[in-house]
């Protein structure tokens, strides 16, 4: 899967044209990759891996003011308890 953001330079309300949460020419385009892959070894035990931002790529969503995190990695393991007796 991946996310693509083209470079963004105006907010819809031209009266914000000074807003700092902006970059000086406007918020760069990234794209950025991301990958899941889910291991099912029996009915009650699932394993997820989530691979996030594969490339480390810089982003920045326009007027967040905000980075987001770079690269991540998360392992989950899922056990269900069910009432299989009825």
């Amino acid at each position: 899967m991946a996310a693509v953001r083209l470079k963004q330079d105006r907010l819809n309300d031209p009266t914000k044209l000074d807003d700092n949460r902006i970059p000086e020419g406007g918020t760069p385009g990234f794209v950025a990759y991301y990958a899941r892959v889910v291991w099912r070894a029996r009915r009650w035990l699932c394993a997820r891996l989530n691979l996030d931002n594969i490339t480390d790529e810089l982003i920045l969503e326009h007027g967040s003011g905000f980075y987001r995190p770079g690269f991540a990695a998360t392992l989950m393991l899922e056990l269900k308890f069910d009432d299989v007796g009825g």
